[in-house]
């Protein structure tokens, strides 16, 4: 199951994005320091060889693992909600009724601005009580932010 299959009957899917590929970042270097270690610590002292070999090896899964999160990860806005997919194997999907937001915002620093890559803050009514929700490390968090302005000022 994916977004398009919780789409309503006459609902329109206005945008989606991702998540940004720059989450990547820290896993890789994180492996790629810890696997080298291993590595090079297996090789070097000939002792926990398979303990090291087994770990270089787990090494390289972590980034994997992220690289599917990433590809599997949704953030939709349709003319009457915006869904949030997640999951590898057991998909979640959140939804927020456009007519409960109250506020949309970002936070960019510059770099991430220049790579298109952000965070997205929802404030919306939850009931009596006031939530949010923030969408981190969205690909083109200003598009999706000005099409869900666009709805909510209708």
């Amino acid at each position: 199951m994916n977004y398009k299959d919780m789409l309503e009957s006459g609902e329109k899917l206005i945008f989606v994005t991702r998540l940004h590929l720059y989450i990547m970042i820290y896993p890789i270097v994180f492996c790629g320091v810890f696997g080298l270690t291993f590595t090079y610590g297996g090789w070097l002292t000939g002792e926990f060889e398979l303990f090291c070999n087994i770990m270089t090896y787990a090494m390289l899964l972590y980034p994997l693992t992220i690289t599917i999160m990433i590809i599997q990860s949704r953030y939709v806005v349709t003319d009457k909600r915006v869904i949030e997919q997640t999951g590898i194997v057991a998909k979640r999907f959140r939804t927020i009724p456009i007519e409960d937001i109250i506020d949309v915002a970002s936070h960019q620093t510059n770099f991430r601005k220049k790579i298109r890559c952000g965070d997205v803050r929802i404030k919306f009514k939850n009931g009596k009580q006031t939530d949010y929700r923030v969408f981190g490390y969205l690909f083109k968090p200003h598009e999706f932010i000005v099409h869900i302005q666009d709805l909510i000022e209708k």
